[in-house]
């Protein structure tokens, strides 16, 4: 009989090994294989079988159980080999072919997207791991000096514009303000807080202060809502569209502590002021 050839899994056909490996296998595993036999019937294994290339090979068992404690034996015994390119680095040439060699349609994920649920389980997976300092520094610097062309950045846009952003907030960015939040009004605001930023103590010197509306509503001034306002530089007030709970009550809290409530002059006092 053709000396016994075996394989790891029922894809890879592992070739070279004698008959006497198989026989060391199957000691280890608790059975015994006769002279010229062509089968283990404890593992459902056959010694020997056709392959697609007419040679002849040995599949993986077909029990899970078996497969998973055959897979265990055949792991620890590929540790004890060196490995190949053990101290060994890779040319710059062989590192380009086998780049290429995984692009494209050679890729085995081209065309190919996961899951929701693989999506998901990633996702998990991935959570409450924190990045090392290490990992950080590397990824930053390999970001240096890259600059996306204008079709990667038009595609970036697109990808997060509308309701892929994460800020989505069903369209309220589309509603008009309340016609009395005009720039008269805006400009009271900046004149109550002298002209600063309430948040980093900035001053206004060419580009006019934000106002924002602490409690986030577009209709302050024309419904029941107290109107409570800000002056913010353009950096502190892009901080509020993140964690705008925390955001509402320390302005708020500001507002009534600081400035009993009030936040803008009324008309007449913004003329005395002039």
């Amino acid at each position: 009989m053709t000396e016994a050839l075996y394989t790891h899994n029922a894809h890879t056909n592992v070739y070279g090994r004698r008959r006497e490996k198989v026989q060391t296998l199957s000691a280890r595993m608790g059975f015994e294989i006769g002279s010229g036999a062509a089968y283990l019937p404890e593992m459902q294994i056959p010694i020997l079988e056709p392959g697609t290339d007419g040679e002849e090979v040995m599949p993986a068992p077909k029990d899970p159980a078996k497969l998973a404690e055959f897979s265990r034996i055949i792991s620890e015994s590929n540790k004890r080999r060196r490995p190949a390119m053990l101290g060994k680095c890779h040319s710059e040439e062989s590192k380009q072919k086998m780049s290429a060699s995984h692009k494209g349609a050679n890729n085995h994920m081209f065309g190919v997207r996961h899951s929701e649920e693989a999506r998901r389980k990633m996702s998990d997976a991935k959570k409450g791991v924190p990045m090392s300092s290490e990992a950080r520094i590397k990824i930053s610097e390999g970001h240096k000096g890259l600059h996306p062309s204008e079709e990667t950045r038009k595609k970036l846009s697109a990808a997060k514009s509308g309701k892929n952003s994460p800020l989505w907030k069903g369209g309220l960015s589309f509603e008009p303000y309340c016609p009395k939040f005009n720039n008269e009004f805006k400009e009271r605001v900046r004149a109550f807080f002298g002209y600063r930023c309430v948040e980093c103590g900035s001053q206004q010197i060419e580009k006019k202060l934000s106002i924002h509306h602490v409690n986030f509503n577009k209709k302050t001034c024309c419904d029941d809502t107290i109107p409570l306002f800000v002056a913010l530089c353009i950096p502190c007030h892009a901080k509020t569209n993140y964690n705008r709970d925390y955001w509402q009550r320390h302005f708020t809290d500001m507002i009534t502590s600081k400035h009993d409530g009030k936040c803008y002059f009324t008309k007449e006092e913004m003329t005395k002021c002039e």
